[in-house]
């Protein structure tokens, strides 16, 4: 896989909030970064850049990153499954081929979703349908894990087995946990997955649409977030933490939960030393490996990055200020002499999934690729431009997300120390 030599994003340090952040002055704060989109990005999730239709992907939540390999005319891809939180529960394969400014997005299956059957085996009204939040694959065996949202009795986490599909991995393959062995076809045997001490990590804070958005797993650990304590009204008038839980499970055997163990509960006001800021919702996680972990807080429209000791004290953590534009505008959207995209105002950014530039067991990760999806839930959509004069493209802003970002970021800017 060919490394990037120079940086997509220009990434830049806020310097003006040094007088105005008093955590500067602790010696264990680490300086925020701003991210601005890799060229290309945004990306409308949809087949037919020039008419926007038909969708194929309603509001993603849910992100992972599957592999990556390259392709039949040698540009670099990379894999993911997407879930939607949509009462349908769609489930995508997609893959988005690397070329510079002009990344190409592709659904090779437009529904992995487990079949009406496996509905009966999840506590879900089927008036309602799913609300799957988040994703994450386990590639280390044909597992995932899915989030379930909804009303407070279908919070849960649970896990899925999936089959391989028809696809083949192109050249010089290789996902976490090394060389991809095939892409997925379905989803099926949905399993609830007990977690011993469940309700007392997250029990006293769940209501209904306000579950566990965050979801990701290393090779033995299981990383949750907690959307928010706090409905998004209350958040508004001041900072409020929420709360990451850690556990252990047996990489053997899914089904051993007596090997399940709770290794901490964080209240991320307690990180507030090292980040200078207090996370107030998890809406997406991704991890790099058992100790290392990058989620996104939707609210602030911020990505974090942290690094943990074997105990899970946090040893460093960063944020990341992200500048998020709409999609570039296309001719029949008729923006006269408009030379930019718009910025967006409060973006619904749902989900992450953090790509190596490189094949990990090859050496040390020079730079990750940061994936964002947003999807169309409000309040915040809008642009921040109010002279821009362009309603056609606000209507399809409103009516045409989810979109996908993509941000690149060196190893030692995202893990500092």
């Amino acid at each position: 896989m060919k490394q990037t030599t120079t940086l997509a994003v220009s990434i830049f340090i806020f310097f003006l909030i040094i007088g105005l952040h008093p955590a500067w002055a602790n010696e264990n704060f680490t300086p925020p970064v701003g991210l601005t989109p890799d060229p290309g990005f945004p990306v409308w999730l949809t087949p037919d850049i020039d008419n926007y239709l038909p969708l194929r992907t309603n509001q993603t939540s849910g992100l992972d990153w599957l592999g990556s390999d390259i392709d039949g005319n040698g540009s670099d891809r990379h894999w993911f499954i997407m879930a939607d939180d949509y009462p349908d529960g769609a489930i995508h394969l997609v893959s988005i081929v690397d070329i510079p400014g002009l990344p190409e997005v592709h659904f090779h299956r437009s529904n992995l979703t487990p079949t009406p059957p496996e509905i009966s085996r999840l506590p879900v009204d089927p008036d309602n349908g799913y609300d799957f939040e988040g994703i994450s694959i386990y590639p280390w065996s044909d597992m995932v894990f899915i989030s379930q949202e909804g009303t407070v009795d279908e919070i849960s986490i649970y896990t899925g087995r999936i089959s391989p599909g028809e696809i083949i991995p192109g050249e010089s393959s290789y996902c976490r946990a090394g060389e991809i062995n095939f892409l997925p076809g379905y989803i099926s045997n949905i399993t609830r997955f007990e977690l011993p001490e469940w309700d007392t990590v997250f029990g006293l804070y769940f209501k209904g649409n306000l579950g566990i958005e965050g979801i990701a797993s290393s090779e033995d650990r299981l990383f949750l977030g907690l959307e928010s304590p706090y409905d998004f009204i209350t958040r508004i008038f001041g900072q409020k933490s929420t709360i990451l839980g850690i556990w252990e499970f047996d990489p053997d055997n899914f089904a051993n939960e007596e090997e399940n163990e709770l290794l901490a509960a964080i209240d991320t006001a307690d990180w507030e030393p090292q980040l200078g800021c207090i996370i107030e919702t998890i809406s997406g996680l991704d991890a790099i490996d058992s100790h290392r972990l990058v989620g996104i807080d939707r609210d602030n429209q911020r990505l974090f990055a942290l690094e943990f000791s074997d105990e899970y004290a946090l040893i460093s953590g960063r944020t990341f200020y992200l500048d998020c534009p709409g999609p570039e505008p296309v001719e029949s959207d008729g923006c006269d002499d408009i030379d930019h995209s718009p910025d967006l105002i409060k973006p619904s950014l749902e989900s992450v999934a953090v790509v190596p530039s490189s094949d990990p067991s090859q050496g040390d990760v020079e730079e990750y690729y940061i994936y964002l999806t947003c999807d169309p839930w409000g309040p915040g959509w809008g642009l921040n431009e109010p002279d821009w004069g362009c309603d056609g493209y606000e209507q399809r802003l409103r009516s045409l997300l989810p979109a996908l970002y993509r941000y690149t970021i060196p190893a030692d800017i995202l893990f500092p120390e």
